[in-house]
């Protein structure tokens, strides 16, 4: 909100005692002051919104009705044309089908739209928008009921009067007659309240809280402090016969001496830890410190990508009056950690075992909220292997389908996006098309292979060489085989001990090779073509246990 603009649900209010003579003043439906402007700046405005939407009127639009060619017709759009515009005007709120906005949404027209603005829908193109021209002021006064004459009645809602220092408005849906008295009939409500007619009685103590609307009067240099759960208020006060007093506000001193024994109108409006005073048409601006003391709301949990031994959180749904900064994470009743994602992987759990899991919500202040709904995963019963894929590798690697790979060109390399972290396997088909190099590798770069090898490991498997064979290699030793009816190989790894295994049945698997050096870290599965010529893979797969 810009400071020195109040526009909220704004009135015309022309009480002399408050406001200079000649000038107008904006102030919110619940008393908060906003600019004074005087009667020529008015009426400029009013000539601009005249010049603005009168000009090519087509109609009056209504809302809630289907086409009709006489009462209701659909807007003829113009087909072309820079600034060319049909204009209809709006003076009742609703939903209007005719008329659809570049999302292609009906325009609504709020109850709010219609009090603050001139509306009008504007059509270009066959596309609406609708054009809100803010008021500085609606088009209800506040008037004195003791001025009021028989002329004046009936009141309709939203009409407001003072009577014995006391601020009414018409009910919603209320008419008022001169019989209707504030204070006796229910179609009036209080906006602004006094204690008693009698200004002494409105005397405030140093110390006392500004509690949202009050009016009193000051007879001696005055304290107050705000509550903060109340985001705006106003003050109408009064100072003696001598004048001269001081009120400080959260350790603002605020000027009111304008006159003594006469009214100033005091506003204030707490924006986060931004609060604006507005006394009369002056605005004084300062900070404080606002404490937060509200709980976030309940969270919503729920579970996705579960497997043998983890399972991934998703908290949803909180809100604050701040900010949500993080979660509390609750396993089997019992605190488990704190995260600020609202995405949280639990690792290390049992192969086919349920458990329970619950958040709060908790904001920065500390303030957490209750528990949300439980949720109960239960973990794979085994481990399941993924297929990789190769987003880093040379021109002529391309991947087929689902694991699936070639490579036509001799030495060239696919380097897998996923690694084997710790304990675990990388699994391959044994029917290759060609020859293809499996290798383990702990760097992610495309180094090829080549001599001297400068993989951790590596195996060779297919027909390139002219017969069926398999070739484990570890440093400088080599050890050449044509093993027949072998269905899967595994890169295998416990510890920092790599092992080649087979299985001639596509489910057992038994050691084949044992490479000597102890290989840690994270390791990367390379895929090469060491002959060249057409090199396709079964299927690759990963599993980190």
């Amino acid at each position: 909100m810009p400071i020195g603009t109040f526009n909220i649900n704004q009135i015309n209010v022309n009480v002399t005692d408050i406001i200079p003579p000649d000038n107008f003043a904006t102030i919110t439906k619940n008393g908060m002051p906003g600019n004074t402007y005087s009667i020529i700046e008015d009426n400029e405005w009013r000539a601009d919104v005249e010049a603005t939407t009168q000009s090519g009127i087509k109609g009056v639009a209504k809302p809630g009705l289907p086409y009709d060619p006489v009462t209701n017709p659909i807007p003829t759009p113009w087909t072309s044309g820079t600034n060319l515009y049909e204009k209809y005007d709006v003076n009742q709120s609703g939903n209007f089908p005719n008329f659809i906005d570049v999302n292609d949404e009906i325009i609504t027209v709020s109850p709010t739209d219609i009090q603050l603005n001139e509306v009008q829908i504007w059509i270009k193109n066959g596309v609406a928008e609708k054009i809100l021209k803010a008021m500085p002021q609606a088009s209800v006064n506040v008037r004195l009921w003791d001025s009021l004459s028989s002329i004046d009645f009936p009141l309709t809602e939203g009409n407001q009067i003072i009577k014995n220092n006391i601020h009414w408005i018409v009910d919603e849906g209320q008419i008022a007659q001169s019989t209707d008295i504030p204070g006796t009939s229910i179609k009036w409500i209080q906006i602004g309240n006094s204690e008693s007619t009698d200004d002494n009685e409105f005397s405030v103590l140093i110390g006392s809280i500004w509690d949202g609307n009050k009016y009193f009067n000051i007879t001696t240099n005055t304290s107050l402090t705000i509550n903060k759960n109340i985001s705006q208020g106003y003050l109408v006060v009064k100072q003696d016969l001598v004048g001269n007093k001081t009120l400080t506000v959260e350790g603002v001193s605020l000027d009111i001496n304008l006159n003594p024994d006469k009214r100033s109108l005091i506003g204030y409006i707490l924006i986060g830890t931004n609060l604006m005073f507005s006394i009369n048409k002056n605005l004084i601006e300062t900070t404080v410190s606002i404490p937060d003391s509200q709980n976030p709301s309940q969270p919503t949990l729920t579970t996705e990508n579960i497997t043998h031994n983890s399972v991934n959180l998703v908290m949803t749904g909180a809100t604050d009056n701040i900010g949500v900064v993080g979660y509390d994470i609750y396993k089997d009743g019992v605190f488990l950690t704190s995260t600020n994602s609202n995405n949280y992987q639990v690792t290390s759990l049992l192969l086919n075992t349920s458990y329970e899991f619950k958040v709060k919500s908790k904001d920065a202040a500390g303030n957490v909220s209750v528990f949300s709904n439980t949720v109960n995963p239960t973990t794979l019963a085994q481990a399941l292997p993924i297929s990789l894929t190769f987003s880093v590798h040379d021109g002529s690697f391309t991947t087929l389908s689902d694991g699936v790979h070639r490579i036509t060109t001799q030495n060239e390399v696919g380097v897998s996006d996923q690694t084997l972290i710790g304990d675990g396997y990388f699994e391959f088909g044994g029917n290759v098309i060609g020859s293809i190099m499996f290798g383990l590798d702990d760097v992610s770069t495309l180094r090829a292979y080549g001599n001297p090898l400068v993989w951790n490991c590596h195996v060779i498997v297919g027909n390139g060489l002219g017969a069926n064979y398999v070739n484990y290699r570890n440093g400088t030793q080599s050890q050449q085989g044509s093993p027949s009816g072998i269905l899967k190989y595994r890169f295998s790894r416990i510890g920092t001990q790599v092992k080649l295994l087979k299985s001639t049945d596509g489910t057992n698997f038994t050691d084949l090779y044992t490479y000597p050096n102890a290989i840690s870290g994270e390791l990367w599965l390379k895929l090469s073509n060491p002959v060249g010529g057409t090199a396709t893979t079964e299927y690759v797969k990963l599993l980190n246990l």
